[in-house]
């Protein structure tokens, strides 16, 4: 009897739980910021995934702290080589010192952003466009790397022999194992550390319906690699994928690159980045489109771009566009109708 005397007196009533479940959605909504409390991964569902600061203000609301005992609560396993695993046990503990949950989380030497090195970048000599810059601020990541190509490619400096280096879309080499392992084990560790407070903080405020762990550290560029689905929806019918339409712009094309691409088999590849004077960067593969927006450019002419609707701007067709708005067929120099 005193026993269900003391667990009913820890227990909350509907009402505070309703009002917990409101406070935190009003938190999110007032104090937290999306793409730097909290951010929603394309591909992995609506619900977004809370990180380290977005918990951080959570146990500000709550007057919550996490206990990491060193000698206690971290298991570092050496592997082969100088690969490490490390799992981190995360106490949360309320304001009257009672424990409400421990989190767990777990980074390793061996997940690829650590194990693998990507080659040299390489300059493609195209600028990167304006949007970019945009997304990224914005916290669209997944977009901003569409914008540049995707995998293979990022935004660097390159030296052009200007006084100052250049930004320009660049591309990677293969990748190579990390010959510095050593150098990657306080991220790691810290990395550990992260996962198990995010994950503490979840379980201790009961956020998990509004929030899914944190993956601020994932590959956004393969959008769900590693996402675990959310299972608190029921199952739905999988949504067909929007079709990838054509369509045309006409626009003055200002710089043109080249770049080297590997596919996922090994099979590399040329394709060239056409920026137009709006920024805009469109992927064409074949290098006579390279030749027809040179000649436009010398000719201070517009150019008609047929289009794909991808990320990449896949370009299908360029047509010459003379001083009188007509169009000129690539390749027959005759006006369509």
């Amino acid at each position: 009897m005193t026993q269900e005397l003391v667990v009913q007196s820890n227990m909350m009533s509907a009402s505070e739980v309703v009002g917990q479940a409101n406070l935190i959605q009003q938190i999110m909504k007032e104090a937290m910021k999306d793409g730097m409390h909290y951010m929603v991964i394309p591909g992995c569902g609506a619900k977004p995934s809370l990180l380290k600061p977005g918990a951080e203000k959570l146990s500000l609301t709550f007057r919550l702290r996490p206990i990491i005992d060193p000698e206690r609560d971290i298991k570092i396993e050496k592997l082969e080589g100088d690969h490490i695993n490390v799992v981190v046990y995360c106490h949360i503990i309320n304001a009257d010192g009672v424990e409400l949950a421990t989190g767990v989380g777990s980074a390793s030497t061996k997940e690829s952003k650590h194990r693998y090195r990507g080659g040299e970048k390489v300059g493609t000599g195209v600028a990167v466009p304006k949007e970019y810059w945009n997304l990224k601020k914005a916290g669209k990541i997944y977009e901003a790397n569409a914008l540049l190509g995707g995998d293979g490619f990022c935004a660097g400096k390159v030296d052009t022999g200007k006084q100052e280096k250049e930004w320009q879309i660049c591309s990677f080499g293969a990748k190579a194992e990390n010959p510095d392992l050593a150098d990657t084990w306080n991220t790691v560790l810290k990395m550990g550390k992260k996962r198990a407070y995010v994950d503490g903080m979840l379980a201790a405020t009961g956020a998990s319906d509004i929030f899914t762990q944190d993956i601020e550290d994932m590959n956004l560029k393969h959008g769900s690699d590693g996402m675990a689905k959310d299972s608190t929806k029921p199952a739905t019918k999988a949504p067909v994928p929007k079709a990838i339409e054509s369509v045309q712009i006409k626009t003055n094309i200002i710089t043109m690159g080249k770049a080297t691409i590997k596919s996922k088999s090994g099979v590399e590849s040329v394709v060239y980045r056409l920026t137009d004077k709006d920024g805009g960067v469109y992927t064409a593969t074949d290098e006579g489109f390279v030749t027809l927006c040179k000649s436009a450019k010398e000719g201070g002419l517009e150019v008609l771009i047929t289009h794909k609707t991808d990320a990449a701007k896949t370009v299908e067709m360029i047509d010459l566009v003379e001083p009188g708005g007509k169009e000129v067929e690539h390749g027959t120099g005759q006006p369509t109708a």
